[in-house]
């Protein structure tokens, strides 16, 4: 094993022990069985809700998802200038609404860049006038006030444009055991992250996506990636 394979394996261990103690590698039946029932019961719970995983914002993805569940990998995949990041703008703007956390890793552009477009999203000011700072007194206040409540949610963004999947891990497993409200990550984009090894391209992205896919698992938080 590399060196980052080792502390890789290290942190998970770490982080298992400290949130569940130490785990069997299998469960037998009983314990499946009341796992089980101990979800049907909670979906009865909820009555008539198709609403499963985290709400998405959007009542018709809702209805297709049920939510984006817990260890779910979802690949947001479009052409390029299609809409993408706007699109999980709105969802982590959902989140953090409701208190629920969320990690962003921003590869393609700074914090403040990104500070902007959710900012944007929120209060319908064309993005062009905040990058100019050509506001209205009335888009002054606006902002003001947008600022000031986005600055109390629970927002966490990293915007290490090197950052590989191995860094990510133990980056994202930190923050979840620092702060246990995140409930979602954003990767934007899936494309330009750099792979552990010097492997082939094709190879790489398919180990960054098993590894995303591993992680969402082991946190238990679904994990959006832009491609």
């Amino acid at each position: 094993l590399s060196s980052s394979e080792v502390t890789d394996l290290v942190e998970k261990k770490l982080y298992e022990i400290t949130q569940n103690g130490i785990m069997s590698d299998f469960k037998d039946a009983p314990l499946i069985v009341e796992s089980t029932l101990a979800f049907i019961q909670e979906m009865k719970a909820k009555g008539t809700s198709l609403l499963v995983g985290v709400d998405t914002g959007f009542s018709e993805l809702n209805r297709m998802t049920t939510g984006f569940g817990k260890g779910d990998l979802v690949i947001i995949a479009a052409r390029p200038a299609m809409g993408k990041t706007s699109f999980v703008l709105n969802i982590v703007l959902n989140l953090i609404k409701q208190n629920k956390g969320v990690a962003f890793f921003s590869l393609e552009m700074p914090a403040e860049q990104l500070m902007l477009r959710l900012i944007s999203s929120e209060t319908s000011i064309p993005l062009q006038s905040l990058r100019t700072g050509n506001l209205e007194d009335e888009e002054w206040s606006q902002l003001s006030k947008a600022f000031d409540e986005i600055s109390r949610k629970p927002l966490y963004v990293d915007d290490n444009g090197s950052l590989n999947i191995n860094q990510l891990r133990s980056k994202l497993r930190k923050l979840k055991l620092k702060n246990p409200n995140i409930e979602m990550a954003v990767v934007d984009y899936i494309g330009i992250m750099a792979g552990a090894s010097n492997k082939d391209r094709h190879i790489e992205v398919s180990e960054i996506s098993r590894g995303l896919k591993l992680l969402a698992r082991e946190l238990e938080i679904p994990i959006l990636a832009l491609s």
